[in-house]
């Protein structure tokens, strides 16, 4: 298995979203001008006055254009390592991710948007099964147009299929907030490329390597938007960090990648990925070859998602 690599995390928000970076979180230091904050989230906070009381009501979760949104974002986050991963009128989660062999780590960024504090923030992870992991606490509360910061430090002991997920409450404006987020910490981030220099190699690994048993390794579906040849190309190269293949398919628009999955507890798994375009039925044949049949489900889930698969 690959080592585990040193991994420099740079501290400032502006290196996740592009502009000048919240204050950090103390209490103490005195909230940010609005200019700052109106850099980051694309206009001016128009949080109400402070009010003063307990919170009301019970916790609220996501509503149904929420989740949408979310699921949108994930989506988006499958094909990078950084960007948004949750935002509404209170609250902004930003996601930065490097990973390296079996190890990697992801950093989460809190910016509260609001002219009054978040309060009671708490942010936890779920334990899934082949994956092993450790998280800061979050601070409590987030001050006015700062930002919080939490480090997830992961490593995959095993293959794996179940989303970690992040279960987050948060008091904002005397309002309860509770709802769980998927993070895009998938088996994807765990693969590392394999260079194969002649098309004779990838063939040969092709034939060499066995089918999982129990589970088709080719699934056919429809796409909801038009199919973009040169976005999968990148979805597979640097999204799911597959060698790209050129010249093995006669057809230009399939792409077809290969690599090795790396945990602690086996060797590199083998993986090798045919996504093939039909771009007047709008649909995809995708297969995905590998000899570890909890990685097939997981990596043709993953890819359907971001292939952007219409619902069955």
């Amino acid at each position: 298995a690959a080592p585990s690599a040193g991994l420099g995390m740079g501290a400032d928000l502006d290196d996740l979203l592009g502009g000048p970076s919240l204050a950090p979180a103390p209490v103490a230091k005195p909230a940010a001008p609005a200019s700052v904050i109106d850099d980051i989230f694309g206009g001016p906070s128009t949080a109400p006055a402070a009010t003063f009381g307990m919170p009301m009501g019970p916790p609220k979760g996501l509503d149904e254009a929420q989740i949408q949104d979310t699921q949108r974002k994930f989506r988006g986050l499958l094909c990078t390592d950084k960007g948004v991963l949750f935002e509404d009128t209170n609250l902004q989660i930003g996601i930065k991710l490097e990973f390296h062999g079996m190890a990697g780590r992801a950093t989460l960024f809190y910016g509260n948007k609001l002219a009054t504090p978040i309060t009671q923030l708490a942010a936890t992870m779920n334990n899934v099964a082949g994956v092993k992991f450790a998280a800061n606490q979050v601070a409590p509360t987030v001050a006015p147009k700062t930002q919080a910061q939490q480090y997830v430090n992961v490593e995959s002991n095993d293959v794996f299929a179940d989303p970690l997920m992040l279960e987050l409450s948060f008091e904002a404006d005397r309002q309860k907030y509770k709802f769980s987020l998927e993070i895009p910490v998938s088996v994807a981030r765990f693969i590392e490329p394999v260079k194969m220099d002649s098309n004779e190699k990838f063939f040969n690994a092709w034939r060499s390597t066995p089918s999982a048993p129990g589970i088709p390794e080719s699934v056919i579906f429809r796409t909801i938007a038009p199919l973009d040849v040169a976005a999968n190309q990148q979805l597979i190269q640097n999204g799911f960090r597959l060698f790209m293949m050129r010249g093995v398919d006669n057809n230009q628009d399939n792409v077809v990648g290969c690599g090795q999955f790396i945990c602690k507890s086996q060797p590199p798994i083998p993986v090798l990925v045919n996504v093939e375009s039909n771009l007047s039925a709008q649909a995809i044949r995708l297969t995905v070859k590998t000899p570890n049949p909890v990685l097939v489900r997981a990596l043709q889930g993953l890819l359907k998602v971001a292939l952007g698969a219409k619902p069955q």
